[in-house]
């Protein structure tokens, strides 16, 4: 099992040299698949799930000493490898993953893909779990992105707020709670409520019990209005990255139209 990066990209290179199956299954030609590289990688590498805020507090956040810059550059060692077959834009998720366990060998996802692995894999019991290796070290705490899974919301003067409080008290019991985590392969975030997660997936827990997690927030008011005024779009970039599109030069553009975007306030 890859312990770091290297290692992981020396899997793929192997996987691929035995010509029995693509590395990882991608289906580039929708953009959202490279999100655990293209969106989380960058919060992985700075061991900051409040990244893109910071990133929003300055003039040049693509520059080589910056954490995004840092973590495209692993992501681009990868792509260049070519762990996505021949034609990684050709097809999409929907086509790519039928190929699971057959012709291809790994999926980058997380745990609600399991229910589709199962579906797709010759042997169940040939597949295994870990977490994406972004480290460069294995002696380094192994960092992993997390989330909330479900957003719930209403209005904080809205008719209706014990009803909401009700429905959020009845999510998190326990008659209801533990039977939905466990259907969705997900940890349990309410203290003395332990989910027993499918054996498959608590194989990754299993090979790094001592896990950092990375809260992972999705960027303030600031990040979003610097965002949509330069197009910042990181599954399109995966996808650009993935057509040969030089990185050097996406992250001079980046700097140059951020700082212009902070600038128009």
């Amino acid at each position: 099992m890859p312990k770091t990066w290297d290692e992981f990209i020396q899997a793929c290179k192997t996987i691929d040299a035995g010509g029995k199956y693509i590395p990882i299954l991608m289906g580039g030609k929708d953009a959202w698949p490279d999100y655990p590289f293209n969106e989380f990688m960058p919060c992985l590498e700075a061991n900051d799930g409040y990244l893109w805020n910071h990133m929003a507090e300055q003039d040049s956040p693509f520059s080589p000493d910056q954490p995004f810059n840092k973590a495209y550059q692993k992501i681009k060692r990868l792509y260049d490898s070519k762990p996505f077959g021949s034609d990684p834009l050709g097809a999409g998720f929907d086509q790519v993953k039928t190929m699971f366990g057959t012709k291809g060998a790994m999926i980058a996802a997380g745990a609600w893909f399991l229910t589709d692995a199962k579906k797709y894999a010759t042997d169940i019991n040939d597949i295994g779990t870990f977490f994406l290796p972004a480290r460069n070290n294995p002696g380094d705490r192994l960092n992993t992105v997390t989330m909330v899974d479900g957003f719930f919301a209403t209005p904080k003067n809205g008719k209706n707020i014990e009803a909401a409080k009700t429905f959020i008290s009845f999510l998190f019991s326990e008659d209801f709670y533990l039977a939905y985590m466990k259907d969705r392969g997900l940890v349990s975030t309410v203290n003395n409520l332990k989910v027993e997660l499918d054996p498959i997936l608590q194989q990754a827990y299993d090979l790094e019990p001592d896990v950092n997690y990375v809260v992972y927030d999705g960027g303030n008011e600031e990040f979003q209005r610097i965002a949509a005024a330069v197009r910042f779009d990181v599954k399109k970039m995966g996808q650009d990255m993935m057509a040969g599109k030089d990185l050097d030069e996406m992250m001079e553009e980046l700097n140059k139209a951020w700082k212009a975007a902070r600038a128009s306030k």
